[in-house]
């Protein structure tokens, strides 16, 4: 079969927060929670109400991701989120990246030929070393593909293995505050040189990444386990079980969005499920603070050579910035541009910039 190799790119992060895609195709970013449920048999009030966004067609049934979907169309009483580490070589992994291509190239649904676009897929530093991981990761996402979404539109994928790089979470957030990601110039010279230590805030982890101008260094890229954004999602989900009986962590961490950034006691009122409100205020000051105090002292203990930045990216930089700023002083301490999708906008950058380039 005939391959459609036009100059197709992609970029993305199915992590333990967000799922996060773009392509050369998508009019914007691709974002969703990892949260899978199987579509519900029951009906709606009316059609337009049974039609999820996020869908994926599974041997004999249909699958729906995200918050939103899955508590509008799925079954609720069978909802996952698959946050261990054995997650990357699960099939729900997979599943979130299928989801992800059907909407990067939307477009080619139902073509007859199948495309084999150029991508990047970023994954924790923990991942990232472990050849056997990503020897398993290839294995299964590369060759030809078929992947079909609830209303039976089918994507035609070629994965090649030269077309296709595995990067650490930290590669993309560097770049994206190194380039601008339309312009693909450089934001400032000061961002391309000096020494700069990314600290990505995922969901279970957090990643400490040294650069030497945009240089890896891989000697000295480390994962901190159980020390991301989950821990606070679950000691508030915790916390608001007392006075709103059973909460959803998916729902209390997409709720906390709201309240990222808020100095300290500052009021936290967060919305859990529609009409229900929660203040958090006491639990999140608490417990974000041991966080931030945690990973600040991981850094300083890990790096003590000299820095030119801090980087923070990872959707944990807009919660624990200011802490951050606070615990690591005199560092210069530096939010990404787009911290939460700094990794897939800088990876595109990346691939844009190799495309530009002629690589």
């Amino acid at each position: 079969m005939r391959t459609r190799s036009e100059n197709l790119l992609y970029s993305f992060d199915a992590g333990n927060g967000t799922c996060k895609g773009v392509s050369s195709q998508s009019a914007g970013l691709i974002q969703f929670e990892p949260v899978i449920a199987p579509l519900t048999e029951r009906r709606g009030l009316k059609v337009a109400d049974e039609q999820p966004t996020y869908s994926l067609w599974v041997g004999e049934q249909t699958l729906v991701f995200g918050v939103e979907d899955v508590f509008a169309h799925g079954k609720r009483t069978a909802i996952r989120r698959l946050n261990s580490q054995e997650r990357y070589t699960s099939q729900d992994y997979f599943r979130l990246l299928d989801v992800l291509y059907l909407h990067a190239f939307g477009a080619y649904r139902d073509c007859p030929e199948p495309i084999a676009p150029i991508g990047m897929i970023s994954v924790p530093v923990n991942i990232y070393n472990d050849d056997d991981i990503l020897d398993a990761m290839r294995g299964q996402l590369c060759g030809q593909r078929e992947i079909t979404d609830c209303n039976g539109c089918t994507l035609l994928l070629d994965i090649q293995p030269r077309r296709l790089l595995m990067v650490p979470e930290s590669y993309g957030a560097l770049m994206h505050f190194a380039y601008d990601s339309l312009s693909l110039k450089k934001r400032s010279e000061a961002n391309t040189s000096g020494t700069t230590l990314v600290v990505d805030i995922g969901y279970e982890t957090t990643d400490l990444s040294l650069f030497e101008a945009l240089k890896f260094q891989r000697d000295r890229a480390e994962s901190i386990f159980r020390s991301g954004m989950g821990i606070l999602a679950r000691a508030v989900q915790e916390y608001a079980d007392k006075t709103l009986r059973s909460t959803d962590v998916s729902r209390i961490d997409h709720a906390l969005r709201e309240v990222a950034g808020l100095a300290p006691e500052v009021p936290k009122i967060i919305q859990p499920s529609p009409g229900v409100y929660a203040d958090v205020t006491a639990v999140y000051d608490a417990e974000l603070d041991h966080l931030a105090a945690r990973i600040a002292q991981e850094v300083l203990t890990r790096f003590p050579e000299t820095l030119s930045r801090v980087l923070l990216a990872g959707g944990g930089a807009y919660h624990l910035g200011r802490a951050l700023r606070h615990y690591l002083a005199p560092l210069t301490v530096e939010v990404a541009p787009d911290a939460e999708a700094a990794n897939v906008l800088g990876g595109y950058t990346a691939l844009s910039l190799q495309a530009r380039r002629g690589g």
